[in-house]
């Protein structure tokens, strides 16, 4: 099975690896993320689209659903948030 799929978190690390692979397989990746320079790396890598958005926010939900268009068979919700620091304090 192929087609669409959207990639959150594909800016860096396992987001941007799965994109990279996904693309390998024959999908069409739209990865989104916050960092405008990171993200068109790894579209231009995969011969993806990249779609600036802060999915904490309302609007970047909405950014990233219209994005998806209807389009979307494959998602992989990879963004996040790290803390690093001592357990106690975190």
């Amino acid at each position: 099975m192929t087609g669409t799929a959207l990639v959150t978190g594909g800016s860096s690390g396992i987001g941007a690896a799965l994109a990279l692979r996904l693309a390998d397989a024959g999908w069409g990746v739209v990865v989104t993320g916050r960092d405008r320079a990171r993200l068109d790396t790894v579209a231009a890598a995969c011969g993806g689209r990249a779609v600036v958005a802060d999915l904490a926010t309302a609007e970047g939900v909405e950014t990233v659903r219209a994005a998806a268009d209807g389009q979307v068979r494959l998602l992989v919700h990879g963004a996040g948030l790290g803390w690093a620091g001592p357990v106690q304090d975190t």
